[in-house]
């Protein structure tokens, strides 16, 4: 973490370090370790610490560890002693020092720092590189750089493109920084060195100093299963001609795929003649690009039904994109929510947790196309696209609104909900304030409400910190959070992810898995991304979770959906000790314990789960009239 901190001059102006000494007042400056603060609580001397550490973490959130240890040696000793929190709270000169910090936060979060440009963490997991107005390529992710040509290039230049494609990248790649926000360039070349097309898509993109990059991302051509008969069937095609098609698509010349048919190249030539006839295309360059298209939105619902502003959950590796549906409440705010699966199959509603994550491994997403679950996923307020909740609403009753009316949008009227972490608690109050819409309750990982003093001392630290804050000192966790999340946007997701489970053995190894980290990287874009981060809903809905005994709507589930957890030993919220307390509190809940398994256990064991909970819920979407 000491490689990541930056020193404070790069941040703080003359007048933001003068400001931070008043704050301060005559407090010596401490840059203090977790193991030195270890005074006991309500001294003036740990009270200074604190205050410190606060400024430190607005000035550079790679500080938010050492916060992390101060505010738990500040706090613990008060909630063995059982005190209450209410002196914190109302304590007008330590929310002025939290205000103060997160002014300097958001200053600093937005100034421009001397550092060298790094591609965004959405791309890590693709072959991408990033290119500037020079033509130099300045940042490339771990796959691109395992590519021969782009681990040796500077620039484009140097990447050992024909001279045709060289001129037509760069054009590209100047039009993409020239036009910001333009949205996606699709250029086809051919690789030498495999019988295979490469399709390159450019994006603009501009980071905090205002610089303008191209990011440039490499994918080897599918063929979409199915793509020939819908070729065939859209422009009349015969079996020849669709795998000429093919062929031209994979950048072959009409005299490789004469040798390669065993015809004569004129006999290639009237061919491609004739498809360019039925498909109305006036060269080979125009037909390629059709195909293109059509492989694009072969992958996707049609844009005509999506209202709104066409926007993509990505892929970057084995994940397919996939379309964000949009509607829009009855007070008018945006909701958007992804479908994945069969679009004919049984109905599955599921929840991302807190940290966004919104889609599942590639082969799970897979498995279930195969076997007919349709998996709905509600963005949940303040996420993505999602419009967050009115301050003087409540988040509880807006978001299970919201999840209600993507129910209704789908045409569902019941069906079973699958969840992970806390989670839960939008299920139990979907099905309280719906009674019948779900038959089933299937949470992994799932944590229940928090009755006992001692449960928040049993969880790893990062759990305990944020969720006994969200209980005692709320008015203090939104600006924990958000220098949380600025941590995040700057380690990394990967190095955010090992600090936040790194007590727990069992989720580092579950998303060391490549395929399971694409999909924790992508899914939770709707949550922490290069323009967009949930940090307040997070907050709002960490506090509503912990501030609220919702234990009695957990016990009226009982006699109601069929409840199944799936629950790992190695969990860093839910420890042993709490699993056992939750399976006394709760029996008619089946737990389903794991001794190796984390909070992550869903997405290192769904080819044991899912297969239960689809055979639940296409078993009762048959006993459903209308087959929802």
């Amino acid at each position: 973490m000491a490689l990541l901190s930056v020193s404070v001059t790069l941040f703080a102006s003359d007048g933001d370090e003068e400001m931070i000494k008043r704050a301060k007042g005559s407090t010596p400056r401490k840059h203090a370790t977790p193991g030195e603060l270890d005074a006991p609580a309500d001294t003036a001397e740990t009270r200074d610490r604190v205050i410190s550490l606060l400024y430190d973490v607005a000035l550079d959130p790679a500080r938010f560890d050492a916060l992390l240890h101060g505010w738990e040696d500040a706090m613990a000793p008060r909630r063995h002693r059982g005190d209450d929190f209410e002196d914190l709270v109302e304590d007008a000169a330590l929310t002025a020092h939290f205000d103060r910090a997160n002014e300097v936060l958001d200053k600093v979060e937005t100034s421009p720092v001397n550092a060298p440009p790094r591609l965004p963490a959405a791309y890590e997991n693709a072959a991408a590189f990033m290119v500037d107005r020079h033509m130099r390529i300045v940042a490339a992710s771990p796959r691109a750089r395992a590519l021969k040509d782009v681990a040796q290039a500077g620039s484009l230049a140097d990447l050992g493109l024909e001279h045709d494609d060289l001129c037509a990248l760069a054009d590209a790649v100047a039009r993409s920084i020239d036009v910001p926000g333009l949205h996606e360039t699709v250029l086809r070349l051919r690789q030498a060195e495999r019988e295979q097309g490469v399709v390159l898509h450019l994006r603009s993109y501009g980071d905090a100093t205002g610089a303008q990059f191209a990011i440039v991302m490499a994918s080897f051509l599918a063929w979409p299963e199915g793509f020939d008969a819908l070729l065939s069937s859209t422009f009349g095609l015969t079996g020849a001609e669709v795998d000429v098609t093919h062929q031209l698509v994979d950048a072959a010349s009409p005299r490789e795929i004469a040798e390669r048919r065993g015809r004569s190249v004129d006999t290639v030539r009237a061919q491609i003649k004739a498809i360019l006839a039925k498909t109305e295309a006036h060269t080979q360059v125009e037909l390629v690009r059709l195909v293109l298209s059509m492989m694009d939105m072969s992958h996707l619902s049609d844009r005509q039904n999506t209202p709104g502003p066409y926007v993509l959950s990505e892929g970057r590796g084995e994940l397919q994109p996939l379309p964000y549906h949009t509607i829009y409440s009855a007070d008018g705010r945006r909701l958007d929510y992804l479908c994945f699966g069969d679009p004919k199959g049984a109905p599955l509603l599921y929840f991302h947790l807190d940290y966004g994550l919104a889609r599942w491994p590639a082969a799970a997403e897979a498995w279930a196309m195969q076997n007919g679950l349709r998996v709905i996923v509600p963005i949940r307020a303040g996420y993505g696209g999602t419009d967050p909740v009115p301050a003087d609403k409540s988040f509880a009753t807006v978001s299970v609104a919201d999840i209600r009316a993507v129910l209704e949008a789908e045409e569902i009227t019941q069906c079973a909900a699958m969840s992970v972490g806390s989670d839960v608690f939008y299920a139990c109050h979907l099905e309280h304030s719906f009674p019948g819409v779900l038959t089933g309750i299937f949470a992994t990982g799932g944590a229940l409400p928090t009755t006992r003093p001692e449960q928040y001392e049993r969880m790893h630290k990062h759990y305990r910190f944020i969720l006994a804050c969200a209980r005692n000192t709320p008015r203090f966790l939104p600006f924990m959070v958000k220098a949380g999340f600025h941590l995040a946007r700057r380690l990394g997701k990967r190095a955010y992810l090992n600090a936040v489970f790194a007590d727990s053995a069992g989720d580092v190894a579950t998303f060391a898995d490549p395929m399971v980290y694409e999909a924790l990287v992508m899914g939770s874009e709707i949550a922490l991304s290069d323009d967009h981060s949930a940090h307040d809903a997070f907050s709002r809905q960490v506090i509503m979770q912990e501030a609220e005994d919702w234990a009695w709507v957990v016990r009226a589930m009982e006699g109601g959906p069929k409840m199944v957890f799936f629950n790992g030993q190695d969990d860093p919220q839910i420890p042993p000790a709490t699993l056992a307390e939750f399976q006394v509190d709760y029996p008619f809940i089946d737990f389903r314990v794991d001794p190796t398994g984390g909070q992550l256990i869903f997405f290192r064991d769904w080819a044991k789960i899912l297969p239960e909970i689809a055979s639940h819920v296409k078993e009762n979407a048959r006993l459903t009239p209308s087959g929802v």
